[in-house]
């Protein structure tokens, strides 16, 4: 726990809170346990992502926790809502237009659904997630990260900022922070039937957890990956699920070679063996690599073969999967405490 935390700490730098890195941190494992063990769904995969120091973070076979994981707590929260003395009431199609407030304490919320306004009293907690999809000359974006209005979003148009807009007007706004934190995330597919389209799907960052390079539109590195990069087949199975589902969308295309995927998209295919030639060898200016059996950060004498992925095995050039474009999307933003 103690390297998590310390990570934890390195990257907010001058942000950081200690009393909420000591929760993530501390009570992550019994989360996990939570989830796996009260809801049964698969979080045994753990990988190494881009900024970790070793292999943290828990996924589920299929290539989607997040949807694992949330269908599952869904499921579980209907059936609780259909016990015939339900503990639990869902309210669809509705929109909260006001918090509740007395003596400047929140105690419960405005609703409205269809025609009608209803009140509920009681703890409130928003969850309405952040504001990176609000574009809008006006919008929290505007206000807070002017500078990032230009990025596409991997956002659903429903993160707006509404639970950021309900707290802030309150008669005793609440106290809010961070709120100029806005992730870039470095990977969202282009659409190529919509190549302009302001949302963008997210190119998961497992892609590049597992072993993905990046190349520019001349097939050269640009970027150092996220983390095992080079790992050849190994990689590929590791994330084939997400491929496919990729594969499905047309966001990603399979090759049968580079050749081929040389010959479609203009990038001469020399560059493209040159590039992975000299992957990990002397002058490869995108420094450490990973090594090939453990997950230390090692120097140029620890640097993978040439052409060689971390199970010992050429990298395979053929039958690999290949976005046509990917670029940066805004992916999320800080959200309120109340």
């Amino acid at each position: 726990m103690r390297s998590y935390t310390d990570a934890a700490a390195f990257t907010y730098l001058s942000l950081v809170r200690p009393e909420l890195i000591t929760a993530l941190t501390a009570n992550s494992a019994s989360a996990i346990a939570w989830l796996t063990d009260t809801f049964n769904v698969d979080l045994y995969v753990v990988s190494r992502l881009a900024g970790h120091t070793f292999s943290r973070t828990h996924r589920d076979k299929s290539g989607a926790p997040g949807w694992a994981i949330t269908s599952a707590l869904m499921k579980k929260l209907t059936a609780l809502a259909d016990e015939p003395d339900p503990r639990v009431e869902i309210a669809k199609s509705a929109r909260v237009v006001r918090l509740l407030e007395e003596s400047a304490v929140v105690v419960g919320v405005e609703y409205e659904v269809g025609e009608s306004r209803v009140e509920a009293r009681g703890n409130v907690v928003l969850a309405t997630g952040g504001y990176a999809a609000d574009s809008s000359p006006d919008g929290l974006l505007a206000q807070h990260r002017p500078d990032l209005l230009a990025l596409a979003t991997t956002n659903g148009d429903h993160a707006t900022g509404d639970g950021l807009r309900l707290a802030l007007a309150l008669a005793a706004p609440a106290a809010v922070c961070d709120l100029t934190q806005v992730q870039v995330h470095p990977t969202g597919f282009v659409d190529p039937a919509h190549p302009d389209a302001k949302t963008k799907f997210l190119a998961a960052e497992a892609l590049r957890g597992a072993g993905g390079l990046l190349l520019d539109a001349h097939g050269a590195r640009f970027v150092r990956g996220g983390g095992k990069e080079g790992r050849g087949e190994r990689a590929v199975e590791e994330v084939k699920k997400h491929c496919d589902f990729y594969v499905s969308k047309n966001l990603m295309k399979r090759y049968s070679n580079a050749a081929a995927f040389a010959e479609d998209t203009g990038i001469p295919l020399n560059n493209i063996l040159s590039t992975f030639a000299s992957y990990g060898q002397d002058g490869d200016r995108f420094g450490t690599v990973i090594c090939p059996e453990c997950t230390c950060r090692c120097g140029p004498s620890a640097r993978i073969g040439r052409q060689w992925s971390s199970n010992g095995h050429p990298i395979n050039l053929n039958a690999c999967h290949w976005p046509p474009m990917v670029l940066a999307s805004l992916f999320v933003s800080l959200k309120p405490h109340i």
